[in-house]
């Protein structure tokens, strides 16, 4: 029996990654039953997206009552705790070998868990850290919360590149901290090929932030395809993601937005992904170093190149899979790399690196992620 749970999130919001998790889950512990905890529009949304694949039949899914994002942190560990007794309780009724967070708020979910997790002293609990890992190494305050009152609960990052550089900053948390892929739900998919009637089209994906690198992006549009230059006719350069309400003024002419009109569906995300030829990440190394990014994982699941700068994630990437693209040293090669494309579109390599990329990017499919838990897990597996 394994009790999972998402104490963070609404709606779609970390959907693809919970139901690859469960799936995950599945694979590594066939016919051991999950109960599921999260808001109730997310579970009929993350079941949906697994049902659609005939997945999950070993699910029980059960609605959670989420504390507020924002609230002053007090409160919010304060609910945490609640939240975290009452999920242990039942799982120690159920008779539960594996705990696991899957999304919670770190500078209070995690000392909520660790808390709870010593009076109640289930078999094996995992926290899986998201984007808010950065924030918790950012200031020595926070440190202890990754590395006191560690007994029961094992630490998870997604990705063996971010465990190396969480340990590296703070070696006193290396045996509690294990690693797992970011797990990914990969639909069958076709080689993607380049456009034979125009030139090659450029994307960058998710919600504007300066960390992704969006102004990077939005420079590259205005060489390349702003002022309708005769060298490179009819070029595009989308933004295919978020808007913040403060970053319209951001968007210059020279990208074409999908987002002005609010948050897109997933259906329209995809359909526009596929329209895209090359994925830009110009994300910041820093930043990133701690933080996988789904966006990354949309692009293998489209089949589509990525032209990237480098990071120890995109290297960890590119020798798994190999040619999937450009992993670039800085902002000059990514854009020589983008008027290399434009001036002589490599359309055999294109091929290739779509190839590449179908064929090697189950490393993050369920049955690879499932055999990443179950050696987690392995005192109790």
């Amino acid at each position: 029996m394994i009790v999972l749970f998402n104490a963070l999130t609404w709606g779609f919001e970390h959907v693809p990654f919970d139901a690859a998790l469960i799936a995950s889950l599945e694979q590594a512990f066939p016919g051991e039953p999950i109960h599921f905890w999260a808001e109730a529009e997310h579970l009929r949304q993350t079941r949906a997206q697994l049902e659609r694949r005939d997945q999950a039949r070993a699910v029980v899914w059960r609605d959670l009552v989420i504390p507020p994002r924002h609230a002053p942190l007090g409160r919010r560990l304060r609910d945490d705790i609640v939240l975290a007794r009452r999920l242990l309780s039942e799982a120690q009724r159920l008779g539960a070998t594996r705990v696991i967070s899957c999304c919670m708020h770190p500078r209070s979910g995690l000392p909520a868990l660790k808390l709870l997790a010593a009076l109640y002293r289930p078999p094996a609990v995992a926290f899986i850290h998201h984007a808010g890992l950065l924030s918790l190494l950012s200031s020595r305050r926070y440190h202890p919360l990754l590395t006191v009152g560690n007994g029961r609960v094992k630490q998870v990052v997604l990705g063996s590149s971010i465990r190396a550089e969480v340990v590296r900053q703070l070696p006193a948390i290396g045996p509690h901290l294990g690693s797992i892929r970011h797990p990914y739900l990969f639909d069958p998919a076709a080689p993607s090929e380049l456009p034979t009637g125009g030139p090659p089209s450029f994307a960058f994906l998710g919600m504007v932030a300066d960390n992704k690198g969006f102004a990077d992006f939005a420079r590259l549009a205005d060489e390349f395809a702003g002022g309708q230059r005769q060298d490179h006719p009819q070029v595009r350069f989308d933004l295919i993601g978020g808007v913040p309400a403060d970053a319209t003024a951001a968007i210059p002419p020279s990208v074409r937005s999908h987002a002005a009109a609010g948050p897109l569906t997933r259906e329209m995300y995809e359909r526009l992904l596929q329209e895209a030829s090359y994925t830009i990440f110009a994300y910041e190394p820093r930043f990133y170093s701690l933080v996988a990014s789904g966006a990354v994982l949309d692009t293998l699941a489209a089949g589509k190149p990525l032209i990237a700068l480098r990071n120890s994630q995109f290297e960890e990437m590119f020798a798994a899979m190999g040619d999937i693209g450009y992993l670039c040293a800085d902002l000059a090669e990514m854009r020589a790399v983008v008027g290399g494309i434009l001036k002589d579109p490599p359309r055999a390599r294109y091929r290739r690196q779509s190839e590449n990329i179908l064929a090697r990017r189950s490393v993050y499919g369920p049955a690879a992620v499932g055999d990443e838990l179950r050696r987690l897990f392995s005192p109790v597996a």
